[in-house]
């Protein structure tokens, strides 16, 4: 087994790999891909991972805020961040809401602002 990066030329077995499997796979050589490692077993590559940029959003909002003036802030900066992030070559964010609002502020997000609930997260320190 040999791990080594990317070559364009491994564009076609990942194709194949990302096929079969029925995943949304980004391309290995995306703008936004910040690494890609491919593993070969002779001389065959058979699997690879990739390190996409992901943008994750936060929302600080200050306590005293009527629902009608938290509404209006989160409209505001819903619609600037959106034309920020496209002008800096992103197509997509990610929130990820503690339980205790999960279910209340994610519907907001999915009738207010079309917002689709995504795949559950892991996540890793290192």
């Amino acid at each position: 087994m040999t791990i080594r990066p990317y070559q364009p030329s491994d564009a076609p077995a990942l194709q194949r790999i990302a096929e079969a499997s029925g995943f949304p796979y980004c391309e290995p050589d995306a703008a936004l891909v910040e690494a890609c490692l491919v593993v070969e077993v002779d001389g065959q590559v058979v699997a690879a991972t990739a390190a996409k940029r992901i943008i994750e959003l936060y929302l600080w909002k200050g306590e005293g805020l009527s629902p009608a003036a938290t509404k209006a802030i989160i409209d505001a900066l819903h619609n600037s961040m959106s034309v920020k992030l496209r002008g800096l070559g992103y197509n997509s964010c990610n929130v990820f809401l503690a339980p205790s609002i999960c279910q209340r502020f994610g519907r907001r997000l999915e009738r207010s602002y079309n917002w689709v609930r995504n795949w559950d997260s892991w996540a890793r320190s290192f």
